[in-house]
Parts: structure tokens; C-alpha cells; sequence
């Protein structure tokens, strides 16, 4: 086929330029094509990872929410099977960090027992494009169910538990696991 006009190129461009994102200098900015390619490229990234046990898809609704699924396998949670939601900030990759958040109560240190979301924040404390990626936020979230840390908790009682009652925690996890 021909190639369209200058004129209709120029305003095919105008349309592709987020109106919210742009500078004074001029419109440079490609907003949502840009955050639709940052998010295929994580994904992708994140396929390479191959992290054991963690399965995730983004949402047919919106790029900006991924379902997840992590199985576990051995340790204080064995067998247990918890499903998240990772939300990513509309600026991303230049925003803030993106929210690990369980769909249901899981009983650990890290996640908020109100909210169920995850720290991620001590990880990332201040996101930085092409530095960090949404697969080291799936392995900490991995790695946080194998090597329990009690330091700054989200859920003081399971911390105190953990560090001071070890059985009951293991009873408190293990009734977490099985409530799926």
C-alpha cells in the first residue's frame, strides 16, 4: 500500500502523543505506546527468569494489573499455593515501585494482614528503570516464604511469633496454607 501523506503522517503522530506526559519543549513523549512496550519487554524478561513455582499473566483488562500463582514447595509453607496481584503505577517504568498483593490473608512478617499486600519497598526503595524489573519483586516474594525476616514487619504479631514461638507461627502458617 502507499504511504499515507505528510499530512495525515503528521496527524497520525499527533494522536500516538499523551497530551499529560509531555514536555513544554515539545511533544516527546509516546505515553502509552511507551509503557506498553517497558511492560512487554518485563514480560518477557520475566519469562527468561524462569522462577520455580511462580506462574504469572498480565490482564486482558489492562496491562497495568498481572495475576500470579506461587506453589511452594518445601519449608515452613509447604504446599501451599497463594494467588496474587502485581498493580503497576500508570508512570511506570519511571513511577513507583509496582504492589505485590495476595488475594487473601497470608500470615507472615511482610504482608500487611489488613491489606495482604507484600513489602517490596525494602527492596526497592526508590525504582530505577532499566535497574530494576518486576521478576526481582516475584523472587523476592519467592524467597521471603523460604528465609522468613522479622526486621521492620508488616505484621508485628507473626514477627514477634516467629522470633519468640516458633510452633505457634508454624501452627498460624500452616493453617494460612490450608485455607486455600
Amino acid at each position: 500500500p502507499p504511504l499515507p501523506d505528510m499530512e495525515t503522517q503528521m496527524t497520525m503522530s499527533a494522536k500516538m502523543i499523551d497530551r499529560r506526559t509531555s514536555t513544554p519543549k515539545g511533544n516527546h513523549s509516546y505515553g502509552p505506546f511507551f509503557l506498553e512496550y517497558s511492560l512487554l519487554a518485563e514480560y518477557n524478561l520475566l519469562q527468561k527468569q524462569k522462577l520455580p513455582g511462580v506462574y504469572v499473566i498480565p490482564s486482558s483488562e489492562t496491562s497495568l494489573c498481572w495475576f500470579g500463582i506461587i506453589f511452594l514447595r518445601q519449608g515452613i509453607y509447604q504446599e501451599g499455593i497463594f494467588r496474587f496481584k502485581i498493580l503497576i503505577p500508570e508512570m511506570y517504568p519511571d513511577g513507583d515501585c509496582p504492589r505485590l498483593v495476595f488475594d487473601h490473608s497470608v500470615y507472615h512478617p511482610l504482608v500487611d494482614p489488613k491489606t495482604h499486600e507484600l513489602d517490596v519497598k525494602r527492596l526497592f526503595v526508590k525504582w530505577k528503570r532499566n535497574v530494576n524489573h518486576i521478576w526481582q519483586i516475584l523472587s523476592h516474594a519467592r524467597r521471603c516464604f523460604y528465609k522468613i525476616d522479622t526486621k521492620d514487619p508488616w505484621n508485628p504479631d507473626a514477627a514477634d511469633k516467629y522470633e519468640n514461638s516458633i510452633e505457634e507461627f508454624k501452627e498460624e502458617a500452616r493453617a494460612c496454607v490450608l485455607e486455600r
